[in-house]
């Protein structure tokens, strides 16, 4: 998601197995927040990515720092949504001759952050289901019926 890169892992990149410390903890945090995914993360400090995630159960407080930076990147898809529908009016305003194509890319851009938020966050951006019973005599329950 982030279009520049931060100044890189700071740490020395060994062959071998990689250690957890506070300093690469706070550094995966910092990249998850600014909206880089774990796979790429893993891979640029050389891990594998169950190793950050065994790190993440063996550690509470990187469990706590790491429950937050995923938190803030989803906040970040969340504004994304709504830059990309602002792009989308600016392109369909501007009668460009590749307005279509750029308002199309946005819709894309949009439905696929739409649809991983909602495996993400469910209760906030899942489909909402209302589940309405009928009994004998035509007595409604469940599912709140307003």
């Amino acid at each position: 998601m982030r279009s520049e890169k931060t100044s890189g892992y700071p740490g020395k990149r060994t062959p071998g197995r990689t250690r957890y410390t506070k300093e690469l903890g706070r550094y995966i945090c910092e990249r998850i927040a600014e909206g880089e995914g774990l796979v790429a993360v893993a891979r640029e400090i050389g891990v594998p990515k169950r190793t950050v995630s065994g790190w993440v159960k063996k550690y509470t407080g990187f469990a706590a720092d790491y429950a937050r930076a995923c938190e803030t990147r989803l906040c970040l898809m969340e504004e994304r949504i709504l830059e990309l529908c602002e792009e989308a009016r600016e392109a369909g305003e501007s009668g460009a001759p590749d307005a279509r194509v750029r308002i199309e890319a946005a819709k894309l851009q949009i439905n696929t952050l739409q649809w991983t938020l909602a495996r993400l966050l469910p209760a906030r951006w899942g489909e909402k289901n209302k589940l309405e019973v009928t009994g004998a005599g035509g007595v409604r329950s469940g599912g709140g019926g307003d």
